[in-house]
């Protein structure tokens, strides 16, 4: 194949692998499906569920920096195999502690999630992330999508039990997880396979027959807040020049070629996993230096701010919204009914987001200074939306409200992602979602504890969101003092002129 497509095979190797594993149809009914074993709606909502949150936020770091140090693959196949695991508790399991297990293995594969989306970084030229950043992202709602569909479609016309979607998305999963292991390994990552890392390493090794520690080695010299290692690009820039073409290095591409710098049969020695361990402190002391460079910038702060603060109500809301509709039927002093429509909801919730936070891109306009008042406006509106959810006695006002509010939250987070990715490499910005993301689970873990866990406040579903919609009205409120207060000043500035 033409070097310049070897990105192709990996694209759609790693999209059909997305699709396919977001096919388990039973979720949108996890809860009906829970309550047909036996388990209490109390059971269900404070003890069983709390454990995705706990597991998830104690596995994304570690798993974070282990997809990069391992390449992606083997991370994308444990999540396929933690999804599986997780179905499989699910069909032979009754008890409590089943299905908190349960609740661990997909926590961790959520985390795992993280080697799905940043693996073609690593295999397609630079020009193509745009492109490819949109494939995943679209494979993974059409696979949600489906799914939803497929699940609904099955329980109303009594295709299939709760037990059979199950079933079905174990098999789905599994068929995933088989295509994870065909995927073709990254020869780099962004971080602990980078080209700088051998650079150093290399200069530490001709400078000096034993090796320093990390703090001896210099630092290279960085741009602003949205620049790269300088000297090592210049490096590895007139390295290229000096290569003639036609040669092995010249036609070099950046996707799927053989096991980059690792030691053949033989050579792990001493000398070896000392590199081996310089290295991986230079990468760690680089992520430091990183981190805090790129926080230092306010923009980037508030911004990244309103990501972890609202991904958390987000996730939150998304956990325990079932359980708030299996309560609205019972407020209005029905049962749940055999084929409810929490997949339709689901289903109309994710195509909505997917084609509004699409038409977001074509909205020409400040966003530095109209975003703020835009989240702040939305964010107050979503608050509105969920209290209301917590006293409707109505489940179709509860369903409108969740559609309008997860689509809501994908226009306001697609903004949000770009005006992040604006100050950043693609590096950096892997390292801020990483960290974003982890900050939401930390304060998704505090809410958990303190609103749903049974050992706290052991919250019903409608008391949570009461709470959800202050957490969100808050939010909003301080966004929208902010945002005012920005646009007041631009007119003064302006009236002055």
């Amino acid at each position: 194949m033409d070097p310049a497509n070897r990105w192709i095979i990996p694209t759609i190797t790693i999209c059909l692998f997305g699709f396919i594993k977001e096919i388990r149809p039973v979720e949108p009914f996890l809860t009906p499906f829970l309550l047909s074993k036996n388990l209490s709606e109390s059971e269900i909502e404070n003890r069983i569920y709390p454990f995705w949150t706990y597991s998830y936020a104690a596995t994304l770091i570690p798993v974070f920096i282990l997809t990069d140090l391992v390449r992606y693959k083997p991370v994308i196949v444990a999540e396929g195999l933690a999804l599986v695991a997780s179905g499989i508790v699910m069909i032979f399991g009754y008890s409590v502690g089943l299905m908190q297990l349960m609740q661990c293995f997909y926590g961790i594969a959520t985390a795992a999630d993280i080697g799905y989306f940043a693996y073609l970084y690593a295999v397609v030229p630079p020009e193509k992330y745009q492109a490819v950043s949109s494939y995943t992202r679209v494979a993974y709602l059409a696979g949600g999508f489906l799914s939803s569909v497929l699940g609904q479609v099955f329980v109303t016309y009594d295709i299939l039990t709760y037990a059979g979607l199950n079933i079905l998305g174990t098999v789905t999963v599994s068929i995933a997880t088989l295509i994870g292991v065909v995927l073709p390994r990254a020869k780099k990552s962004l971080f602990f396979h980078q080209s700088f890392i051998n650079e150093e390493a290399n200069a530490v090794g001709d400078n000096t027959a034993v090796h320093p520690s990390a703090s001896e080695v210099e630092e290279p010299k960085q741009d602003s807040v949205s620049g790269t290692i300088q000297n090592n690009e210049d490096a590895h820039n007139e390295q290229d020049r000096d290569t003639p073409e036609g040669s092995p290095g010249a036609s070099r591409s950046p996707s799927v070629e053989e096991e980059p710098c690792c030691p053949t049969k033989g050579e792990f020695t001493i000398s070896s996993i000392q590199s081996n361990s310089v290295q991986s402190l230079l990468v760690l002391k680089q992520m430091w230096r990183e981190f805090l460079s790129i926080y230092s910038d306010w923009n980037l702060l508030q911004w990244s701010l309103w990501w972890s603060v609202a991904t958390c109500g987000y996730y939150q809301i998304g956990n325990y919204v079932q359980n708030l509709w299996d309560l609205i039927y019972m407020k209005q002093g029905m049962e749940v009914p055999d084929n409810p429509y929490y997949g339709a909801v689901e289903a109309a919730s994710t195509l909505l987001g997917a084609i509004s936070s699409f038409l977001i891109m074509y909205v020409k306009t400040n966003w530095d200074i109209y975003g703020e008042f835009l989240m702040g406006v939305v964010s107050v509106l979503d608050g509105i939306l969920i209290f209301t959810m917590s006293l409707t006695t109505n489940i179709w006002v509860a369903f409108v409200n969740y559609i309008i509010f997860r689509a809501s939250y994908q226009v306001l987070i697609t903004i949000a992602s770009f005006q992040i990715a604006k100050f950043l490499t693609v590096e950096r910005y892997a390292l801020v979602f990483g960290w974003n993301t982890f900050v939401a689970l930390v304060l998704e873990t505090l809410l958990t504890l303190i609103v749903v866990d049974s050992h706290v406040l052991n919250s019903p579903a409608d008391l949570q969101f009461m709470i959800y919609g202050a957490y969100f009205g808050a939010l909003g409120s301080a966004f929208l003092i902010k945002a005012c207060f920005i646009l007041y000043r631009e007119c003064c500035r302006n009236r002055n002129r």
